[in-house]
């Protein structure tokens, strides 16, 4: 007899996840809404996340668990969704955790109106401090046209949803190609990226009220802000807008090249805090303007400095980087 497929696949990459999972899954098997399914994915852990993985698994039929070479958080989340057989997935960070309504209030947002995306605002701890990150509209159930000139980063330099998996759940059918398709080698900015592609082709967005994601500011955390690889991996995570964003539409367009020179600017700096030297920053950088979109954003970028551009010119004066962009003006 077939099993009967859940409403919810909540997928948790877990890598040397020993020290906080146990928080992570109970407040997965302590939702008040039990149709979900629960995939365990340890990235080749070396501490005792594999055996705790296994014990919950006996524990609850819901949890399936899943063993794998280490491959990085990315391929492991794509494990998850290859496995997964719910109609919406959540993608839960192992040292994050949910308030128990979460799957409850989603699947009232689901039967309302039937969105491929809803949100909530998430809940950021870092030691005894905490804070909301609010979205960026109220409430209420949005067509995407109504919010797609700041999905990715508007005029301003602000965006209508945090750029994260997090506090989020989507129709499995929507964001399963866009997720695939995220190079593994994009550590930084590989969620948003997934999220913006994946808005892009919906709909509908449901935005809940409250909050319903936590998770903790840790010092091990894989966010970083030195990287002596940033601008390669920064030309992986272009190139994947640019084959998974409609940039032929101008809304679409003018957003990208923002994030162009944020993106740029950002890997610069983190190369600069990684210690390399100015000419392999350079040569980094040349190669990376040869794509003809990439080399006419930053172009175009120098043309005014309002909005987004003047948090640019405000981080090129703070770290001292006019060195870079003498030559980059020329364009």
């Amino acid at each position: 007899m077939a099993m009967k497929e859940p409403l919810f696949s909540v997928i948790v990459p877990a890598y040397n996840a020993a020290a906080f999972l146990e928080q992570c899954v109970e407040s997965i098997l302590g939702q008040t809404f039990p149709d979900f399914e629960l995939l365990l994915i340890d990235d080749g852990s070396g501490d005792a996340t594999p055996s705790m993985c296994d014990a919950y698994a006996l524990r609850d039929g819901r949890i399936h668990v899943f063993h794998q070479e280490n491959r990085g958080h990315t391929c492991a989340r794509n494990t998850g969704l290859r496995e997964s057989r719910g109609q919406y997935v959540l993608f839960v960070d192992s040292d994050d955790w949910l308030d128990p309504d979460v799957l409850a209030r989603l699947c009232a947002g689901i039967a309302g109106d039937a969105p491929e995306i809803l949100v909530f605002d998430l809940c950021r701890h870092e030691g005894t401090e905490v804070s909301i990150l609010p979205n960026g509209v109220a409430a209420g159930v949005y067509s995407v046209p109504e919010l797609e000139d700041r999905l990715l980063v508007a005029a301003d330099g602000s965006y209508v949803f945090p750029k994260s998996l997090s506090g989020k759940a989507f129709l499995k059918s929507c964001v399963e190609a866009h997720q695939r398709a995220v190079p593994k080698e994009v550590l930084i900015g590989e969620d948003g990226a997934c999220f913006v592609a994946t808005a892009m082709t919906c709909q509908k967005i449901c935005v809940l009220s409250g909050t319903g994601y936590h998770f903790a500011v840790r010092p091990d955390s894989v966010s970083r802000s030195w990287d002596q690889t940033a601008l390669q991996r920064c030309e992986k995570l272009l190139q994947y807008y640019r084959e998974h964003l409609d940039l032929s539409r101008e809304v679409i367009r003018a957003q990208y090249e923002r994030a162009v020179v944020a993106q740029l600017y950002t890997a610069v700096l983190f190369e600069i805090r990684a210690g390399c030297s100015r000419l392999r920053i350079k040569e980094d950088l040349e190669t990376i303007l040869q794509d003809k979109d990439t080399h006419d954003a930053l172009r175009r970028a120098r043309l005014s400095l309002r909005g987004y551009k003047l948090k640019i010119k405000q981080l090129i004066l703070r770290f001292r980087l006019l060195w870079l962009v003498q030559p980059l003006m020329r364009l």
